[in-house]
């Protein structure tokens, strides 16, 4: 039976792109990858295009010649060759692709009886004051990244602008991937993401030697790693515990897989939900990993190993890890078992391959927005709930929206029957 061809693209976030491109390609698949830009930290990535480098490097941004490049060339350029994609693909695995003409391209592989995945990612679709809403209903530490993370959208992104990119994926799309933690706009039922973890990664001994503690941010002001930093400082400053401590900032991707290898303890970070990718790889390699974690909210399967950690009891159970050595030794088997059942990049494209054909039910029906958001908050402009409104309408049609949104008003949101 011939295998239909993989349209992949376009933001590669920490090199998901290349190993869905390899598994799709080991499952037989014939597969096209596009993105925007390569990762600097993932070198060894390969891709068939990418688009930043249509763009001649002497063309400096914001110079007349390089728009004048963009318009006549590039432009057309890319739609020509999106369209040659469009045609010669059957299935679309989207991630990040909120592009002003992705409503085009998306009704047009609709139009030509294509199947869409598309893959929510984060940063894509999270609308900030919404996240920490969420944050705070969980009971989860945000520390100081409200303000910042706020302020940082209040600055460069509208409510509009992602609602716009949500909904018309909701509306397209025959599969959605995403995760309880980023879905606070999300209407439709959607799918368990589970992030890669290269099969070439390795456990060495961890005994015998001095214990490594690896902090797994890679941007100091991210997620509060100063402030994770600074804990860490009075704790090393204060403990007879020898450990080394080694940051995961601006190194390439070989690089911190060989440090995780024979790292004892990860630490990702209090103010978040989840491991991130560096988490889940640290847990392949058997290291133990701390994390803000909340086992409902991120709904992954059979009890996954990462140790919920808060500002206020971060250093608690790093000490505890630190000096019991059998109970580091158990939950860094169970870790190393888990991760092969659920992070196999193979084993993640079969299973959505799987939903995608099979109509197998969603995962999660997120309820959030429709039973909890609001949008009275300093940062929300006077018209956010007429935004909102307007992009709920866009669905209320689709046979999803009819299924699982129950009609009715809420805090001047209006859901249609």
């Amino acid at each position: 039976m011939k295998k239909n061809k993989v349209f992949l693209g376009f933001i590669d976030i920490a090199g998901q792109i290349s190993e869905y491109a390899n598994s799709y390609s080991n499952l037989g698949y014939k597969v096209t990858t596009v993105v925007r830009t390569r990762i600097s930290y993932f070198p060894y990535s390969r891709y068939n295009i990418i688009l930043e480098g249509l763009i001649p490097p002497f063309l400096k941004k914001g110079t007349l010649l390089r728009k004048l490049y963009l318009g006549i060339v590039y432009i057309p350029l890319y739609h020509m060759l999106m369209l040659y994609f469009v045609f010669s693909n059957d299935i679309f695995h989207f991630i990040w692709y909120n592009a002003k003409t992705n409503f085009f391209y998306f009704w047009l592989i609709k139009r030509l009886n294509k199947k869409i995945i598309i893959q929510f990612v984060g940063s894509d679709v999270k609308w900030i004051p919404l996240h920490f809403q969420e944050f705070e209903f969980r009971r989860l530490d945000t520390g100081d990244q409200k303000l910042r993370m706020v302020n940082t959208q209040k600055q460069k992104i509208t409510l509009n602008s992602r609602l716009r990119y949500v909904r018309i994926s909701e509306k397209f799309a025959d599969l959605i991937i995403s995760i309880p933690e980023q879905a606070q706009l999300q209407l439709r039922p959607y799918y368990n993401f589970y992030l890669p973890v290269t099969k070439n990664i390795k456990q060495k001994k961890r005994s015998n030697r001095k214990l490594k503690v690896a902090l797994g941010i890679t941007e100091s002001k991210a997620k509060g790693t100063d402030k994770v930093i600074e804990i860490l400082k009075n704790y090393i400053n204060q403990s007879t515990v020898d450990f080394e401590l080694i940051k995961l900032a601006k190194i390439p991707h070989d690089k911190v897989l060989n440090i995780l290898e024979i790292t004892d303890i990860f630490i990702y970070t209090p103010y978040s939900c989840g491991a991130g990718k560096f988490g889940h790889e640290a847990v392949a390699a058997g290291a133990v990993t701390l994390v803000g974690y909340d086992k409902d909210w991120l709904a992954l399967p059979e009890n996954p190993p990462f140790v919920h950690i808060q500002e206020n009891t971060l250093i608690e159970k790093l000490d505890y890890f630190l000096r019991n050595h059998e109970e580091r030794i158990k939950l860094s088997e169970y870790g190393i078992v888990w991760a092969k059942n659920w992070t196999d990049p193979d084993w993640i494209i079969s299973d959505i391959l799987d939903k995608l054909n099979n109509d197998r039910p969603p995962d999660y029906i997120p309820k959030f927005f429709r039973d909890q958001a609001t949008f009275d908050s300093i940062w929300d402009k006077p018209d956010s709930y007429k935004v909102a409104n307007k992009w709920t309408k866009y669905v209320s049609r689709e046979k999803w929206y009819k299924e699982n949104i129950s009609p009715g008003y809420r805090d001047k949101l209006i859901f249609e029957g």
